[in-house]
């Protein structure tokens, strides 16, 4: 028997306006970003799934504002972002001399390609490995809110994706992403890009 788990994407910080490497550094949602996620609504068929959060502003600010009772949200750490080390705060422009080379290496690297100082793809995937189990563990159906880098990892999990080359499916980051976990380790995609703003059937 599997367990269901939604994953949802924060809401826009200004670093994201502004094209700067988040990782784990503490920004919170911008104005904008705040507006948006109050448009946004969590479809009625995960009523009464419990919540959990990164423990970073933006995603237990998202949580919060979607819903989950503030007493009841669980941060837990493994959902943080993945950490990008030196390059937090940094835009590709700030990169951009070591752009090519930084190309190449995510290129042949994929899974284990990391900034310096921060952690690969497949750090990120060790955590949620372990997250994911005790998801299962406990059985209960849950939503997650956390970032880009984790609704990836899990992605490269489920379907085997090893990041060598760009993501095989646009998805929509302001959308909901549902995965089942089984007691066997297996996890697999239920379904990605479940509308979550109002304006949208």
């Amino acid at each position: 028997m599997s367990t269901p788990f939604v994953m949802i994407r924060h809401g826009e910080t200004r670093w994201n306006a502004e094209g700067r490497i988040q990782g784990i550094s503490d920004v919170p949602l911008s104005e904008t970003g705040r507006s948006d996620v109050t448009g946004w609504r969590v479809p009625e068929e995960f009523s009464g799934y419990r919540w959990m959060a990164s423990p970073l502003t933006r995603a237990r600010d998202t949580a919060l504002l979607l819903g989950a009772p503030k007493d009841e949200l669980v941060c837990d750490v493994r959902l943080c972002e993945m950490n990008w080390g030196a390059w937090e705060g940094l835009t590709l422009a700030d990169l951009e001399p070591e752009l090519p080379a930084i190309r190449a290496a995510r290129a042949r690297d994929g899974l284990d390609f990391r900034a310096p100082g921060g952690e690969s793809n497949r750090d990120v995937q060790a955590r949620l490995i372990d997250w994911v189990a005790d998801v299962v563990a406990d059985g209960r159906p849950t939503i997650a809110v956390a970032h880009k880098g984790v609704v990836r990892a899990l992605v490269s999990l489920a379907t085997g994706w090893d990041m060598r080359a760009p993501l095989p499916k646009d998805m929509d980051w302001s959308a909901a992403h549902l995965f089942h976990a089984d007691t066997a380790g297996g996890l697999a995609i239920g379904r990605l890009d479940i509308p979550l703003r109002r304006d949208k059937p």
